[in-house]
């Protein structure tokens, strides 16, 4: 065997170490956080779906508990001049039963393990395990995902009303009366455009940012986060568990998102409403879930620093 011929047999056997050694680690990604559990793959693939019998112990949500309580809902008397009147009039609102909202934005990861062969498996324009899922409507999640979601854990997560989402997303009874949820500075808690480009992918990695005062995050920004009120215009008089109007053709989403130039979409009671079936790479969601024997482990909250 000739010189040159050896040194192209060995320069090919390098080219194919090299080429199997990438293909072995192709579809592994560094976990970082997936509401709130972390996972290097999913156990499971399209042809042979066989979710884990230990479903709820690796892949359950993070919730946090938020207690009943009275607040003011909408925007306040002294920011009416910079409200849009979709926020308008305050007025108070309690919520008599304590809930759970989910810690973070539900993540492609979780959505791609329940709706795994199916059409909507992987909708986001913004690929990311870690990143919140997006391109999704009111309809998919309450339609599709819920119903397979809550077959797979045996509880029944849903949309947080609108009431349930506020109260949350302003720190519940520990609310230190934040515009945006956690913060006055919207820089801290949100991801917005803010006048900058961000390519390939506008949003974050859910929980990249400050909590607010429950251990909260992404509340303002990121995505806008479907909840399960009818769009209805607020009336000034006292509400208890209000869950929005019973007939209307619109869906109301919180919290603003990463498309966002402007902080007024992120504050804690801004508001938008659409047609249930919209999908767009701005609409995410958030789970909620109410307490009952069968519902979810009360986990400890940790207390977000200041």
């Amino acid at each position: 065997m000739t010189k040159l011929n050896f040194f192209i047999l060995r320069k090919s056997a390098v080219f194919t170490l090299v080429a199997i050694l990438l293909l072995g680690c192709s579809d592994r990604t560094n976990p970082v956080v997936s509401d709130g559990n972390l996972s290097d793959e999913l156990p499971y693939s399209i042809n042979n779906f066989q979710p884990p019998k230990n479903f709820v112990a690796i892949y359950e949500p993070e919730m946090v508990l938020v207690e009943a309580g009275t607040f003011i809902m909408g925007c306040p008397p002294e920011h009416e001049d910079d409200c849009h009147e979709a926020w308008k009039p305050a007025h108070e609102v309690t919520l008599t039963n304590n809930y759970y909202i989910g810690k973070y934005q539900v993540t492609q990861k979780l959505w791609r393990l329940v709706m795994m062969g199916t059409e909507l498996e992987d909708p986001s324009a913004f690929k990311g395990d870690n990143l919140p899922i997006e391109s999704v409507s009111w309809d998919d999640i309450v339609n599709e995902f819920l119903p397979k979601l809550n077959a797979l854990a045996g509880k029944e997560y849903r949309l947080p009303t609108e009431a349930e989402w506020e109260f949350a997303a302003r720190g519940g009874n520990e609310s230190k009366g934040y515009k945006y949820s956690g913060s006055d500075d919207p820089d801290e808690v949100a991801t917005y455009t803010n006048g900058q480009i961000f390519y390939p992918n506008p949003t974050t990695v859910v929980g990249s940012l400050k909590a607010n005062e429950l251990g909260i995050h992404d509340m303002s920004g990121n995505v806008l986060e479907w909840v399960n009120d009818k769009y209805s215009r607020y009336t000034a008089d006292p509400k208890t568990n209000p869950a929005g109007a019973e007939i209307s053709s619109q869906r109301i989403s919180r919290g603003g998102a990463w498309s966002n130039a402007y902080e007024d979409a992120l504050r804690v009671y801004a508001r938008v409403s659409t047609i249930s079936n919209h999908q767009s790479s701005t609409y995410g969601f958030r789970l909620a879930i109410s307490p009952s024997t069968n519902s979810i482990k009360e986990r400890p909250r940790e207390i977000p620093q200041r």
